[in-house]
């Protein structure tokens, strides 16, 4: 069986490698990839083009599934740039589905998220709920969600995979993500910096328990009839901004706190992760965060070792595109030279 998987150079997809090859698939995986981010390749055939404009050829080699991870992921990104997050994130996403349906594979899993729910206060958001996305970024996950509805059927399955927030070790770590950046602050710092009074909400993820999803719903399609929009993550993990940091600071005991009470974020969801561990055959093992917080210990402490100092900016997306557009090697429109 051939499954492709896009953006799999990023920070998520080298993990997802790692785990199939852990569990013995009998896949080839073909990873494809602008690679803004690439440390190295993790897919067994690479194919290196931009999303927006992939050869139809690709396609020839009969993928069974798609695994469509790539997109311009975060808030900062989408808002410093939105016509390229509507370029990539939906345009192209469509003309992805589009080219897998008439194709032939069987499956089509969209990594999507819980910003859907943007602003909702203290109550937890199920599948049913109403979303209100509040960013570029989340509502090009709801258009791509919507989409899938439209073109899905018995022959062409969609899982839409609404993720918590990701956190954890990766070997293509991120530090824009809000416990990872905790966790960098502990370590360089001793001191975590919040840019709000802390009061949001936000549910947690370890990019393992995402990986495992993924992989989950690639192996059941057939308990989908159609399409399945759920909420990836563990009830036990939603928590306030401000309770993350203290959760952090239990670990790294000399660590201070500052906060910003005047700053609330406007961001805020807690989420019902109950229709997943349904999926799960109520089987779903989550990560612990204290778990995660180790992990990203080991990680962090690791790249210290081999460079002495940290580049924070150098694990922050938006930052790497800004760096690559200054030196030239990226136009405006995130195209390379």
């Amino acid at each position: 069986m051939n499954i492709l998987v896009t953006g799999n150079n990023g920070y998520i997809g080298p993990v997802l490698y790692d785990e199939i090859k852990k569990k013995k698939f009998k896949s080839k995986i073909f990873g494809l990839d602008t690679n803004y981010f690439k440390v190295k390749n993790f897919s067994d055939i690479q194919l290196n083009f931009d999303i927006r404009e992939f050869p139809k050829k690709v396609f020839e080699n009969k993928f069974q599934s798609v695994i469509h991870l790539a997109s311009l992921s975060n808030d900062p990104i989408g808002n410093r740039y939105e016509k390229q997050t509507e370029q990539i994130n939906i345009k192209a996403t469509k003309r992805l589905i589009d080219l897998a349906k008439k194709n032939g594979c069987k499956s089509f899993i969209f990594a999507s998220s819980c910003s859907v729910y943007g602003k909702n206060g203290n109550n937890s958001r199920h599948e049913g709920c109403k979303t209100q996305p509040l960013t570029a970024y989340a509502k090009s996950k709801i258009i791509i969600e919507n989409y899938l509805k439209k073109k899905s059927d018995k022959n062409f399955k969609a899982i839409c995979l609404r993720f918590a927030t990701a956190c954890g070790a990766s070997p293509n770590i991120r530090l824009d993500l809000v416990l990872n950046d905790f966790v960098f602050s502990a370590i360089t710092k001793k001191r975590i910096e919040l840019n709000s009074s802390g009061n949001a909400w936000r549910p947690l993820i370890d990019v393992k328990d995402m990986c495992e999803a993924i992989i989950y719903s690639v192996q059941n399609t057939h308990k989908v009839k159609k399409i399945l929009i759920i909420n990836v993550g563990s009830n036990l993990c939603n928590y306030k901004i401000i309770d993350l940091a203290k959760k952090v600071k239990s670990i790294f005991k000399n660590t201070s706190i500052k906060t910003q009470n005047k700053i609330h974020d406007k961001r805020s969801y807690k989420v019902d992760f109950s229709k997943y561990n349904k999926f799960k055959n109520n089987e779903y093992k989550h990560l612990s965060i204290e778990k995660s917080i180790l992990k990203l210990k080991k990680n962090i402490e690791i790249l210290y070792k081999k460079s002495k100092k940290i580049n924070f900016n150098k694990f922050v997306r938006l930052k790497v595109l800004e760096q690559k557009i200054n030196s030239k090697k990226l136009t405006q429109n995130l195209r390379w030279r």
